[in-house]
C-alpha cells in the first residue's frame, strides 16, 4: 500500500512538472510571438513613411530602395527587413490585356486549350452580361457544377477569385515546390494594365509580344544599375521594339506599393500592399504568411 502510495506521488510529481514546463514554454512562445507581429507592424508602417518620404524627395541618397532591394531598419534592438516594390510589377488581372496573360501561362506551362479556356472565362467574369466567349463560362457552367454558383460578371476582388473560374486549378494557380503559379505574378490593385519596366519579373516581360529575350535581358541588366526614368532612355534602350511593346510598359509606379516584411524574429512574415495619394495611405491588403526561405537582396523583380 505505501508503494502504491509512493508511486501515486511520483506521477503527481512528474505530471506537475511537465504541465508547468509545459504552461512556461507556451507563455514564452505566445510572448515571442506577439512581440514579432508588433515588429512586423512597426516595419510595415515604417515602410509607408519611407515611400511618402521618397515620394518628395526622389534624389536624396539615403531613401529606402523602392524597387525590390531590402531595407534594413531595428525596433528597440530587433532586426528587421523590408521589401517594397510597385503594385505595377504584377499583371492586373482586372485590366490587363488577354496577351500577356495568355503568355504568362505559356510560360508557366498550360497546354494551349487550357490557356483559351481561362482567359476566355476570366473575361466572362469580368463582364456584365451572359453571354459566354467561345472558351468561355457564365451562368449555365457554374450552375451546372456540384456546388454551383452564379458568375460574378465584375471585376475580381482578390486574385483568390481565379480558383472559381473555368480551367483554372490548384496546380496552376498555386506551383509547387519547382516553379511559381499564377498568383505570383498577379493582382487586383494596380489599377492599370501595364507592367512597370523597373521592377517587372522576367517572366512577365517576356509574356508581352515582341519582347524577346535578348531585349529583355538588357533591361534587367541596364535597371540593375540606375531605373529607366522615362519613355524615351526605354525607347533608346530597346529601339525599334519600342513601337509594338511600349503601350504595355510603364516607368511610373501609380502610388500603389506592395511591401514585405521580415524579422529576425521567428518564421513569420507580414505582407501588405498600401495605396498613397495627397490625402494620406489606404491600406488595400494585410496577410500574415511563413518566412519560407533566407532573407537576400535579391531584387524581386530577378527572383525565379
Amino acid at each position: 500500500m505505501v508503494l502504491w502510495v509512493l508511486v501515486l506521488l511520483m506521477v503527481m510529481v512528474m505530471s506537475f512538472t511537465y504541465m508547468t514546463r509545459i504552461e512556461t514554454d507556451s507563455e514564452v512562445f505566445f510572448a515571442d510571438k506577439i512581440k514579432n507581429d508588433f515588429i512586423l507592424e512597426g516595419a510595415i508602417h515604417r515602410a509607408i513613411l519611407e515611400i511618402q518620404y521618397a515620394k518628395l524627395h526622389p534624389d536624396e541618397e539615403d531613401i529606402w530602395n523602392l524597387r525590390g532591394l531590402l531595407n534594413r531598419g531595428t525596433i528597440d534592438g530587433e532586426e528587421y527587413w523590408v521589401r517594397i516594390y510597385p503594385e505595377s510589377t504584377r499583371l492586373d488581372l482586372n485590366h490587363t490585356a488577354d496577351v500577356i496573360l495568355k503568355g504568362l501561362l505559356r510560360h508557366l506551362g498550360v497546354e494551349k486549350e487550357r490557356i483559351e479556356v481561362i482567359v476566355d472565362s476570366l473575361l466572362d467574369w469580368r463582364d456584365k452580361d451572359n453571354l459566354h466567349r467561345l472558351n468561355g463560362a457564365e451562368d449555365e457552367y457554374y450552375s451546372s457544377l456540384p456546388r454551383p454558383y452564379r458568375c460574378k460578371n465584375s471585376n475580381l476582388e482578390a486574385v483568390e477569385e481565379l480558383l472559381l473560374i473555368k480551367g483554372m486549378d490548384e496546380d496552376i494557380f498555386y506551383g509547387n515546390e519547382n516553379k511559381k503559379g499564377l498568383r505570383d505574378y498577379v493582382t487586383v490593385y494596380s489599377l492599370s494594365g501595364m507592367l512597370n519596366i523597373n521592377t517587372a519579373p522576367r517572366e512577365l516581360l517576356l509574356s508581352i509580344p515582341g519582347f524577346s529575350e535578348e531585349l529583355v535581358e538588357t533591361v534587367i541588366q541596364y535597371r540593375k544599375e540606375q531605373p529607366i526614368r522615362n519613355p524615351a532612355e526605354l525607347q533608346s534602350l530597346i529601339g525599334g521594339a519600342y513601337a509594338s511593346v511600349g503601350r504595355f510598359l510603364t516607368v511610373g509606379d501609380e502610388g500603389t506599393f506592395r511591401i514585405e516584411a521580415f524579422s529576425g524574429r521567428g518564421t513569420s512574415s507580414l505582407e501588405a500592399v498600401v495605396r498613397l495619394d495627397s490625402a494620406g495611405f489606404k491600406i488595400l491588403y494585410w496577410k500574415r504568411g511563413i518566412k519560407t526561405k533566407e532573407i537576400n537582396n535579391e531584387r524581386t523583380s530577378e527572383q525565379g
